[in-house]
């Protein structure tokens, strides 16, 4: 899988545009399905620091024929992070039949120090 890192400072607002691709990278089509976000401190953990969804919890499908979603992350969801740090994420989709699949993009999110929140 291709990694896309992402970054953003800490306690600020953020939208990242993904494109939506299965493991040949090939776009899928998000319509009718559900997307989520997950950020974990690191692969293997089990506590969730960050998590979205959609519809309405942080993601939404932009251009859903072509794979296309906003990834929103609230000032709220890092502010009480220490940073800078890291985070590993990924992307699962639920197809409206209801099968599940880890999509890409996948990656690390850095939060990066802010001088405001120091």
């Amino acid at each position: 899988m291709d990694q896309v890192d992402l970054e953003m400072p800490r306690g600020d607002t953020a939208v990242f545009d993904v494109v939506i691709k299965d493991s040949e990278q090939k776009t899928i089509n998000l319509s009718g399905g559900t997307l989520k976000f997950t950020a974990r401190a690191k692969s293997g953990d089990t506590a969730t620091v960050l998590s979205k969804s959609s519809p309405g919890s942080g993601i939404i499908f932009t251009d859903a024929v072509n794979g296309v979603a906003a990834l929103t992350i609230d000032p709220a969801d890092t502010e009480g992070l220490y940073a800078p740090c890291t985070l590993v994420y990924d992307f699962e989709f639920t197809a409206p039949a209801g099968a599940v699949t880890t999509v890409l993009p996948a990656g690390v999110l850095y939060i990066l120090r802010d001088i405001t929140h120091s």
